[in-house]
């Protein structure tokens, strides 16, 4: 897989775009041939957000205080948990009563 850079961006972005290309293709990929639910495709967003913020406010993020950094990564630490887990807890039969599958997928989204 080739994507362009330009010789201007430091090497641990490009690393960093690099990796996270590859990582949305994989899950894209996973997700095309039914191996993964959408929800939890879906849950792979919130990574891409954070570091979306993260290369946006890149000087801010380099020069804040390390507390600031520590909570943006637990809180998309655990928003990903939270997301993540309700993919694969089970829930009592009656919280999924009203929820109907998606069209052409089976029904085992929770």
């Amino acid at each position: 897989m080739f994507v362009y850079m330009p010789a201007n961006i430091p090497h641990a972005i490009q690393r960093l775009v690099l990796y996270h290309v590859g990582a949305a293709a994989l899950v894209f990929g996973l997700y095309a041939v039914g191996i993964l639910s959408l929800f939890t495709a879906l849950s792979f967003a919130i990574v891409l957000v954070k570091i979306a913020g993260i290369l946006w406010q890149q000087h801010w993020y380099h020069t804040t205080q390390i507390q600031y950094v520590a909570l943006i990564e637990t809180l998309s630490a655990i928003l990903f948990c939270l997301v993540t887990g309700l993919k694969v807890a089970k829930l009592h039969p009656n919280a999924t009563r009203c929820m109907k599958p998606l069209p052409g997928r089976d029904s085992s989204f929770f």
